[in-house]
């Protein structure tokens, strides 16, 4: 039915907006298995400083540096 369509599909989307992957973002690392400490990856820095400095996602410039690896350097 037309209602039950409606009622699903306000349930999903309240779900997904009320989400915490949704409204927050976050920067978890990488765990080393052997000392159990989390390490960012350097999208999660690009990221970070990105969202800090301008409330903005990485430029094209930053994402370039995490994906070659020189942003950790």
């Amino acid at each position: 039915s037309t209602q039950g369509s409606e009622v699903a599909l306000r349930t999903v989307l309240r779900q997904v907006l009320a989400s915490p992957q949704t409204l927050f973002r976050t920067e978890l690392g990488a765990v080393d298995p052997r000392t159990g400490e989390a390490r960012l990856t350097s999208h999660e820095v690009a990221d970070f400083l990105a969202f800090t400095l301008t409330d903005e996602p990485p430029d094209a410039t930053l994402r370039a540096a995490a994906d070659d690896g020189s942003l950790l350097d």
